[in-house]
């Protein structure tokens, strides 16, 4: 069999009938491309405000947690001055550890 040379007008065809369509299916197009990074970002931000949220609640949540600990700490030295309660129910109280 006697192969023909390749010629510019079959290199033109076959990339237009086989190598573009081929990468047009693995590749994507700037459009598209930038399409993905405006919704990518969307999203990112959307994450970003969520976790600032959250921050901010963590934050404010501490914040109550360490007040009434010394809240609490007051009151049981309070109540032991006192001796508003036994020994033994301040010794309970001291092991939940709340403060």
């Amino acid at each position: 069999m006697e192969e023909n040379p390749l010629t510019l007008k079959d290199l033109s065809n076959f990339t237009q009938e086989v190598l573009l369509p081929a990468m047009d299916e693995r590749f994507v197009g700037k459009k598209e491309f930038n399409s993905f990074k405006e919704e990518t970002s969307r999203n990112f931000d959307h994450i970003f405000q969520k976790l600032d949220t959250i921050l901010e609640e963590m934050e404010i949540r501490n914040h109550q947690e360490k007040k009434q600990k010394e809240l609490w700490a007051i009151t049981i030295k309070a109540l032991k001055n006192h001796k508003i309660f036994d020994s033994k129910d301040l010794e309970r109280i001291t092991r939940l550890e709340y403060f």
